[in-house]
């Protein structure tokens, strides 16, 4: 806290407790989860595949939507497990476009692939039952 000078009172130097650091890691942690589906979508464009391209930008763009449609701080009630189920049914779509216009065969997964979504759910424990309004942010802000 520093002093206002010409009020005579504190202002906080973590602008208001935005939580910019909780915000960046929701927007810009999913971001990167999708980042595959753009590039790949790219790749099928170049490959001549356009209609599988579109579809693939069309779910980057869905998953942008969901992304910024769900934040935490635009449902600050909300418990985030709820929040997350629409991002990742995107993600799960995603996946299953990949396999489909590519080929199992073709990305090299069997069965046992499966359990390499498992990590992806770990959120879904660790912070699915907190609310945006249940923490007020570490005191020096961010």
């Amino acid at each position: 806290m520093c002093g206002d000078p010409g009020s005579g009172q504190a202002v906080s130097q973590s602008g208001g407790g935005r939580r910019t650091g909780e915000k960046a890691a929701w927007t810009l942690g999913w971001l990167g989860g999708f980042l595959w589906v753009l590039i790949l979508s790219v790749v099928r464009l170049v490959q001549g595949s356009v209609a599988s391209g579109m579809a693939g930008i069309a779910l980057f763009a869905a998953a942008v939507s969901m992304i910024v449609v769900f934040a935490p701080w635009r449902h600050a009630t909300v418990r985030q497990w709820k929040l997350m189920v629409p991002v990742y049914v995107t993600l799960f779509g995603s996946i299953v476009w990949a396999i489909s216009t590519m080929g199992a065969g073709e990305l090299g997964l069997g069965w046992g692939s499966a359990f390499l979504v498992l990590p992806c759910l770990i959120p879904l424990w660790t912070a699915g039952t907190k609310r945006w309004n249940d923490v007020n942010g570490p005191p020096g802000g961010s």
